[in-house]
C-alpha cells in the first residue's frame, strides 16, 4: 500500500466516524431524548473521543503512514463511533418496535472493550510507537 492510499485511509476513519456521531445525534434526536440527557449521559463522552481520536490520528497518519500511534487513534475513535451509533440505534429502536435493537446493545457492550484496550495500547505506545522498555511486554499482553 503506497503512503498516499494510507493516509487517504487515514482521512476515510474520521469521516466514517464523523458519519457515525452524527448518525447518532439524530436518531438519539428523533428517539426524543432530550439535549440535557445526550450532554448528561455518556453519549457525549463517546461522541468526543470519536471524533477527536479519528482527526488526531488522521493528522499523524497522513504525516508518517507507517507510525502504530495514528492507526491505533484511528481505531479508537472508531470504535468509539460504532458504539455511539450502534448505541443510539438501540435506543430508537427499542422505542419504535424496529428490528435490531437488542443487537443493537449487545454490540454496544461489545465495542467497551476493544476501544479500551487500543487506547491502553495507545498510552503505551505513545511517542514513538515501540514500549518504553522490555519489563512493559506483560501489560501489553494484558491488554
Amino acid at each position: 500500500m503506497t503512503a498516499r492510499t494510507e493516509a487517504r485511509l487515514g482521512w476515510l476513519t474520521w469521516v466514517l466516524s464523523v458519519v457515525l456521531v452524527t448518525s447518532a445525534v439524530v436518531m438519539l434526536s428523533l428517539a426524543h431524548e432530550s439535549l440535557h440527557t445526550i450532554a448528561g449521559n455518556s453519549y457525549f463522552d463517546t461522541g468526543l473521543i470519536a471524533l477527536t481520536f479519528p482527526l488526531v490520528g488522521a493528522l499523524i497518519v497522513s504525516r508518517r503512514p507507517r507510525h502504530l500511534v495514528g492507526w491505533l487513534f484511528c481505531a479508537a475513535g472508531l470504535g468509539n463511533a460504532l458504539g455511539a451509533a450502534s448505541s443510539a440505534w438501540s435506543v430508537y429502536a427499542t422505542e419504535r418496535g424496529l428490528p435490531g435493537g437488542n443487537f443493537a446493545a449487545w454490540l454496544d457492550s461489545m465495542t467497551f472493550v476493544p476501544s479500551l484496550s487500543t487506547i491502553i495500547f495507545l498510552l503505551l505506545l505513545f511517542p514513538n510507537g515501540r514500549l518504553p522498555a522490555p519489563r512493559w511486554r506483560w501489560v501489553a499482553r494484558a491488554a
